[in-house]
C-alpha cells in the first residue's frame, strides 16, 4: 500500500511539473504577439514588441534605436492614421505641411459672418466621459485654443469626443505646452457627415517612450487645434 502511495505521489509531481513546462512555454510564446508599425521621413518601419512591458522595447534593434531617438526629439510629432499606424515627425511644423494643412482661423465676429457651426468637441477631466467637461463650437474652418489653462483645464485631460455634422477633414491636435509648442499628438478626424471621434482613454497614448515606464498623454495637454486639411 505504501509502494502504490509513493508510486501515486511521484506521477503526481512529474504531471505538475509538465504542466507548468506548458505553462511557461505559452506564455514565452505570447511575446512578440503585438506589433508597431510607423513612417518617418517617407520611410516604413516595422517591429513586434511584448506588451506586457511597462517600457516598449522592439525587438528589432534598428527599428528599436531609430524609435528610441525620435523618442529624445523635444517636439516630435506623432499623426494616428485611422488604421492605428503611426507617422511621426520632427515637429508640428513637418505635420502640418506633410498633410497639405490649411487650417484658417477668424475672431470670434467674422466666423459669426461667414462659418456655420460644424458640430462640438467636448473635452472630459476623466476617462470615459468622465468628470468635469468642457464644450467647444468647431465651425466649417475648425478650432484654435492656444491656452486651455484659461479654462481651468490645463493637464487635466483624459478623453474628448468630437461630433461634426460636415464632411470636412478634420484633425484634433492636442499639444504638451502653450501657444502649439512642445510635443504633440494628431487624431485623425471622421470625415462624413455626423461622424464621430472619441478618445476614451489618452493613457492608452504614448507621449514619450522612458524609463522605468511611459509617460502617456493622459492629463498632459495644455493647448489644442482641430484643423481642416484637405487632400
Amino acid at each position: 500500500m505504501k509502494k502504490a502511495l509513493f508510486c501515486i505521489a511521484i506521477l503526481s509531481t512529474l504531471l505538475s511539473c509538465s504542466n507548468d513546462n506548458e505553462n511557461a512555454s505559452g506564455a514565452t510564446s505570447s511575446k512578440g504577439n503585438d506589433v508597431l508599425t510607423f513612417s518617418y521621413e517617407g520611410k516604413v518601419y516595422s517591429s513586434s514588441y511584448d506588451s506586457s512591458k511597462k517600457i516598449l522595447v522592439l525587438d528589432d534593434p534598428a527599428v528599436n534605436s531609430l524609435y528610441n531617438k525620435l523618442q529624445e526629439l523635444p517636439e516630435l510629432a506623432t499623426f494616428e492614421r485611422q488604421d492605428g499606424s503611426l507617422e511621426f515627425y520632427d515637429n508640428y511644423d513637418d505635420l502640418n505641411k506633410s498633410l497639405n494643412a490649411k487650417s484658417i482661423f477668424f475672431s470670434k465676429s467674422e466666423t459669426a459672418k461667414t462659418a456655420e457651426a460644424a458640430g462640438q468637441i467636448f473635452l472630459y477631466e476623466n476617462i470615459d466621459r468622465g468628470g468635469r467637461s468642457i464644450p467647444f463650437d468647431v465651425d466649417a474652418f475648425g478650432l484654435n485654443v492656444p491656452d486651455i489653462g484659461a479654462y481651468s483645464f490645463n493637464d487635466r485631460l483624459s478623453s474628448f469626443e468630437m461630433v461634426l455634422n460636415l464632411s470636412n477633414t478634420y484633425v484634433v491636435t492636442l499639444f504638451r505646452d502653450q501657444d502649439y509648442q512642445g510635443r504633440s499628438y494628431s487624431f485623425n478626424g471622421p470625415t462624413s457627415i455626423n461622424g464621430v471621434l472619441y478618445i476614451r482613454n489618452l493613457g492608452d497614448y504614448v507621449m514619450t517612450n522612458r524609463w522605468p515606464s511611459d509617460i502617456t498623454w493622459n492629463d498632459q495637454m495644455t493647448s489644442f487645434k482641430v484643423g481642416v486639411y484637405y487632400n
